[in-house]
């Protein structure tokens, strides 16, 4: 069962002595067309092509935010706007809790066969342990990454490449992290990005 609740986090101008941020924003992040991929055949008429990233729309569920606010589950939304910046900052989504097994649950406006998965790490790198894509015809998930939690100590794009496009039309992507191995700092999201196409690849 995924862990809850509060553990005495000292009131966020400093996490256990670390110094706070005043909300100031890091370098622009990617625009909402990402890395372009291999042209691939051609897709119908107004078809969404191989390269372009889709950012997240909206969060579905999550297990627990640092608050309602600052460090909020909602900070994931859209493109990286933290990255390539690496600490605690309040403009990623932060769990309530330290030590604990966390999850986030992502919204895409678009139903994709994705090919790529792009995690924005920005503080405790490494602590992303699985990755799991709604099945849109079945209203399941199915795994697509799996990984023992790493410290990392500096940013990072954690790229789930997908070695054939998923078989199924997705819209919304599951993150799971463990926090259990980092103290005394937090796991820290900025954003996720999907490539893929709005068609099946034969």
């Amino acid at each position: 069962e995924l862990l809850r609740g509060r553990d005495g986090r000292d009131g966020k101008d400093g996490r256990d002595g670390m110094p706070g941020r005043d909300g100031e924003r890091g370098p622009p992040g990617p625009s909402s067309v990402g890395p372009t991929g291999p042209a691939g055949p051609p897709g119908p008429t107004g078809a969404r092509l191989p390269g372009e990233m889709y950012w997240a729309s909206a969060v579905d569920n999550f297990s627990s935010e640092y608050s309602a606010s600052r460090w909020s589950a909602e900070q994931t939304v859209g493109p990286p706007n933290v990255y390539p910046e690496y600490g605690d900052h309040e403009n990623s989504w932060a769990p309530l809790t330290k030590n604990s097994h966390d999850w986030i649950e992502l919204n895409y406006t678009e139903r994709i066969y994705i090919q790529s998965i792009y995690i924005y790490e920005t503080w405790g790198g490494g602590g992303v342990i699985k990755v799991e894509a709604f099945n849109c015809l079945r209203n399941t998930y199915h795994s697509v990454y799996e990984a023992e939690p790493t410290l990392i100590t500096q940013s990072r794009i954690l790229k789930v490449e997908l070695e054939r496009p998923l078989s199924f039309p997705c819209s919304r992507l599951r993150i799971e992290i463990d926090d259990t191995v980092y103290d005394p700092i937090w796991i820290e999201l900025d954003a996720v990005g999907i490539i893929g196409t709005s068609y099946p690849v034969v």
